[in-house]
């Protein structure tokens, strides 16, 4: 699968295959893991641009793979529900290590944790995007409830993984 990655071939092999969501977790992994370098940035809110377009591309290669057409507004949705609704989940988790790391007032940790911190956040949010992308793709409308249950279920997954 590499040397197809290198040569931009991978979606066009993903799309060939019958089981789309194996087909979509080596592209999934592979986002997850840039999102995680650029989520190692140690200055707070350096690395959201970068995540957000990696997001958003991951969303429409999985969209390829599934032969579906994509607008903005379900990608809006899919990453406002999963991003916004993990509240009561892994966003919440990553919100009391960021104030424990010193990015939100109420504690003082090193840059290297910090930096850590930031790229399991940024991986495992992805990872979550990812993997609620293809269950929207293969299911067809969810709520956000449906989507938030399976970002919070994947991230929390990723984060313990890697």
């Amino acid at each position: 699968h590499r040397k197809l990655e290198e040569q931009g071939k991978s979606l066009l092999f993903a799309r060939h295959l019958r089981n789309k969501a194996a087909a979509c977790e080596t592209i999934i992994r592979s986002a997850a893991r840039r999102a995680a370098l650029a989520g190692a940035i140690p200055i707070p809110g350096a690395d959201a641009t970068a995540v957000t377009i990696l997001q958003v591309k991951l969303i429409t290669d999985i969209a390829a793979v599934h032969h579906q057409r994509i607008d903005k507004d379900l990608i809006l949705f899919i990453l406002g529900e999963a991003l916004a609704g993990g509240s009561k989940g892994f966003i919440r988790w990553g919100v009391r290590g960021l104030k424990a790391a010193g990015w939100i007032p109420g504690g003082q940790i090193a840059h290297l944790a910090t930096s850590a911190l930031g790229a399991t956040i940024a991986g495992a949010a992805t990872y979550g995007v990812g993997k609620a992308a293809v269950s929207v793709m293969q299911r067809g409308p969810m709520s956000g409830d449906q989507i938030r249950e399976i970002f919070d279920a994947e991230a929390f997954a990723w984060k313990q993984k890697e």
